[in-house]
């Protein structure tokens, strides 16, 4: 069979949807990027926020229209949550979640028999242990190494426990041959992922800190990133790591989610906005010209004008490269969806607008740090001719005047800025 993922959500949602693929090719099936060649359309899919979902039932009803002859599984953290719900929708053969979410190659390898459509959905338990299968890449030069799943916090406005079930680790010893295995394929660029990353390895009796070492400890040209690290998971240990680690970018995603005492309060996140810059100063004091980009939900139940201030001159005062504005979205089944003093949806797009301004001029005041500067591009494009693009260290969008082989570094010097991106001549 011919099958053809289309992926919602998350680096870990990413990282699935490959692993899963490779199963399927292992099984003999053949996987495709041509959705008119496709037998199977995968539809793995975010359950973040409402908008998450209604989009990816949006493109399920237009696949199901358009390609009626289609068979359309859905996977997932939405399919984990309310899979009755997308069962209801036209075309699905198969609505199955986060666990146990093999059952839909075993489900492919019978479709020869005509399967009828099912919801093959299990529930957690607190003694999961990671279902980890192997990922490929084959057409980027930045691979994502899933190393932990699952979440056991308790933030009053989020669903992803529900879907994703406890914390679960991957072994330091599978960690190091996984990362080894990504680098002989001539992955460039490593991206440790989790959905609560700071949480890894509190199943085995290890940390992050163990992470960091065995993904700085390779010899050759190579770079890693974490992918987001809460603001409390950032112990002593995990700072001087990170400190001495060679081949880290120097970029971090260290989610604030509200500028506002009060508000983090009710949101059931346990640090305040001094914790949090504190811990900017001290790691930008261990990681000179450190890059931090952040989210922040707006319009969080009863967040007053005052409360929103405070989180517009919190934010402004850190110094982020990039901020994600999220308006709160209401989830049924948290505690945040029964909160009194639910915002109107006008206030919460009027506030996304005016954050997201903010964010645009402190991303343009970082972007004007670097004329004059030498940066290392990991090439990963050629959008014209005699031009590259790619990602600096600071994963910032770069392009440079040349072609490049995709998946090399380029030193470049910075000469300008442009539409949200670096402009760079090469430092031969």
């Amino acid at each position: 069979m011919r099958v053809l993922f289309h992926t919602f959500g998350c680096k870990v949602n990413q990282y699935d949807s490959e692993s899963l693929a490779n199963l399927l090719r292992e099984r003999g099936h053949e996987v495709v990027q041509d959705l008119a060649a496709a037998d199977v359309v995968v539809v793995n899919t975010c359950t973040v926020t409402k908008e998450g979902e209604r989009k990816a039932r949006q493109w399920i009803r237009q696949i199901a229209q358009k390609y009626r002859d289609k068979k359309l599984v859905v996977t997932g953290c939405y399919a984990q949550t309310n899979p009755e719900e997308l069962a209801s929708l036209p075309g699905i053969a198969l609505v199955t979640g986060v666990k146990d979410r093999e059952a839909l190659v075993d489900w492919v390898d019978k479709l020869d028999g005509r399967p009828e459509p099912a919801v093959e959905v299990s529930l957690w338990s607190e003694q999961e242990r990671l279902q980890w299968h192997p990922a490929d890449f084959p057409f980027r030069t930045r691979a994502f190494l899933k190393i932990e799943d699952g979440c056991s916090a308790n933030c009053s406005y989020c669903k992803v426990p529900q879907a994703r079930g406890p914390v679960r680790s991957l072994a330091p010893d599978k960690l190091r041959s996984e990362f080894a295995r990504l680098l002989a394929k001539g992955h460039r660029e490593i991206v440790l992922a989790g959905i609560h990353l700071g949480c890894y390895g509190q199943d085995l009796g290890t940390d992050l800190t163990e992470a960091v070492e065995v993904a700085d400890g390779f010899a050759g040209d190579y770079r890693f990133r974490l992918s987001s690290v809460e603001p409390t998971d950032f112990t002593p240990a995990l700072l001087e790591a990170l400190k001495h680690a060679a081949h880290l970018c120097p970029h971090l995603h260290i989610p604030l989610q509200s500028g506002s005492r009060t508000v983090l309060r009710r949101m059931g996140r346990d640090y305040s906005p001094e914790q949090y810059g504190e811990l900017l100063t001290a790691l930008r004091s261990a990681i000179p010209g450190l890059a931090v980009t952040t989210d922040v939900i707006v319009g969080f139940p009863g967040e007053t004008e005052e409360e929103f201030q405070e989180t517009m001159t919190f934010v402004a005062a850190q110094a982020f490269s990039g901020v994600h504005v999220f308006p709160f979205s209401r989830r049924e089944g948290t505690a945040a969806y029964y909160l009194p003093e639910q915002i109107p949806r006008q206030v919460k797009q009027d506030r996304s607008r005016r954050l997201i301004r903010l964010a645009e001029e402190l991303g343009q005041a970082f972007l004007q740090q670097f004329p004059g500067r030498t940066i290392r591009v990991l090439v990963e494009e050629h959008p014209a001719a005699r031009v590259s693009e790619g990602f600096s260290e600071h994963y910032l969008r770069t392009r440079l005047t040349g072609e490049y082989p995709v998946g090399s570094f380029v030193l470049g010097r910075v000469t300008g800025v442009a539409e949200g991106m670096l402009l760079a001549t090469p430092v031969t």
